[in-house]
């Protein structure tokens, strides 16, 4: 369907809106129609200047959920909850409405592309898991520049292109993976970090420390596959509370259901609003307040569940309400013949996931014989924990991955490295597997969970566990990430409250 779908009426209708009618060649006599701007943009103002303008009016549009729960629940499913981008702009302007970054991304890409810009849309990766947000890539003189409207960041920064480990002004992982470019914005110094072979990170540094949002690949995403993504997205738990945010000349609002924080580059203020939000939505993001108080009825319903089920009609007791997981701590290992892999291994895994936090201790690993035609002998095993949690469902696609990177380091068809990955909670550590066993639950695509260890008064493993977990050879490592995985929810709740975005 999306490919379909043009830009030419929003454009004319948003860019008349904030009066960017004559910043463009096409604006002002070409298809669009559009006027000379009241901003005071001349013809002259082309190129990454008028990026930049037009960046800057889409920070106007705020980063809201309000308009995806009202549209999702009068519509038949998620192909027609999906907010086009005419229909994007007229409910700015009549409406104060923005978007969520499915929206916002289509939207600004079908605007520029409207304007005659080699602009397209790229899939990132965040904590909560793989291809959940997006941002739009413009190709401009040989330069590429990226404008991320869902991340609330209102300046253009061109991708640092190149490649070599020290070769530019900084590696957000610490693994000295490239290039990278820093912007000052209200709310923190904003870095997006050339990790190698198209991938790049970005990462904030605000108040309370510097902290990695998300990766992405500078690879253009189809329509089709864009779609799927988009349609997904309604069944996240992003859905289940109203969440906006909206940048400032002072710095960032955000608001989830009624946790208030305000970013800056040097300070962070937090607090919960007394009684309802509509009036401070209204304030501060320009949304009326039926809207809000609209999408509050939407998720009380919900929540009630006006449509009870045949058990609680009987009187039975309520169904539990859907909320997001806890994040939990990911754990990676390794097992090798070589160890001159394990450097070109951990920068691809800190590419692909997070900073690594910890590493263990290299151990014999006793269970070789399984891998020895392939791998050879003298077999080596060792664990690493990431500065990152994690959403315990992504670890599918995180086995996924890990599998792929198998390959990529494969000789003649051997594997020279073999990749276990799994998590950690308070509660337990559970491994990925690919092979069934009775005790392992499918969790799709293949993948299956296996339970390990499980934390009662000491470490306990199950009965089904491997030979070296129940010896307890790993427990100083295992011992010292659960630590710092309970630090980190500390941490997390004392600076963000309980919900992070």
């Amino acid at each position: 369907m999306l490919e379909r779908i043009e830009g030419d009426q929003a454009a004319r209708l948003f860019l008349g809106h904030l009066g960017l009618g004559g910043g463009h060649p096409g604006l002002g006599s070409g298809r669009l129609g559009l006027g000379n701007g009241h901003l005071g943009l001349g013809k002259s103002v082309v190129g990454h200047g008028f990026l930049q303008a037009l960046a800057l009016g889409c920070s106007r549009l705020p980063y809201e959920n309000i308009s995806k729960i009202i549209k999702s629940s009068e519509a038949a499913g998620p192909l027609e909850s999906m907010r086009l981008p005419a229909e994007v702009a007229e409910d700015h302007i009549r409406r104060g409405f923005g978007g969520t970054c499915f929206s916002l991304t289509f939207f600004l890409e079908r605007v520029l592309r409207s304007l005659g810009f080699a602009a397209y849309k790229v899939m990132a990766d965040m904590n909560s898991g793989p291809n959940v947000h997006c941002l739009v890539v413009v190709n401009e003189g040989g330069s590429h520049y990226m404008i991320d409207p869902g991340y609330a960041l209102y300046r253009v920064i061109d991708l640092p292109e190149g490649s070599g480990p020290g070769s530019g002004s900084g590696s957000g992982s610490g693994a000295g993976s490239g290039l990278s470019r820093r912007v000052t914005c209200p709310h923190a110094v904003v870095e997006v970090v050339n990790e190698g072979e198209e991938s790049y990170s970005l990462w904030t540094d605000d108040a309370a420390g510097r902290k990695r949002r998300y990766v992405f690949r500078n690879r253009p995403v189809a329509d089709a596959e864009f779609e799927d993504y988009w349609q997904d997205s309604f069944g996240k738990p992003t859905l289940n509370n109203i969440c906006l945010t909206r940048m400032t000349d002072q710095g960032h609002i955000y608001l989830r259901k009624d946790f208030f924080k305000f970013s800056s580059r040097d300070s962070i203020n937090k607090r919960k609003l007394a009684g309802n939000i509509e009036h401070f939505v209204e304030d501060e993001f320009g949304i009326g307040r039926e809207w809000t108080a609209r999408a509050s009825e939407i998720l009380k319903g919900r929540k009630s569940r006006k449509n009870p089920t045949s058990r609680e009609m009987a009187g039975g007791p309520e169904l539990a309400e859907m909320t997001q997981a806890q994040r939990v701590e990911l754990i990676l290992g390794v097992i090798f013949a070589d160890p001159d892999q394990l450097g070109p291994l951990e920068r691809e895994l800190e590419k692909r996931f997070s900073p690594i936090e910890a590493r263990s201790d290299m151990f014999d690993f006793e269970a070789a014989d399984y891998y020895e035609d392939e791998m050879g002998r003298g077999l080596k095993r060792i664990f690493y924990s990431f500065s990152d949690l994690i959403d315990p469902a992504g670890i599918v696609d995180i086995k996924i991955e890990t599998n792929r990177i198998e390959d990529d380091f494969a000789r003649d068809g051997r594997r020279r490295v073999n990749i276990d990955p799994g998590y950690m909670d308070s509660h337990k550590l559970v491994l990925a597997s690919a092979k069934f066993q009775g005790q392992k639950i499918c969790l799709g695509k293949g993948v299956y969970a296996d339970p390990t260890l499980y934390y009662d008064k000491g470490r306990k493993p199950y009965d089904w566990a491997f030979p070296d977990f129940k010896s307890g050879r790993y427990d100083e490592f295992l011992t010292g990430a659960r630590r710092s995985y309970r630090n980190k929810l500390r941490n997390m709740r004392d600076r963000d409250g309980k919900d992070q975005y």
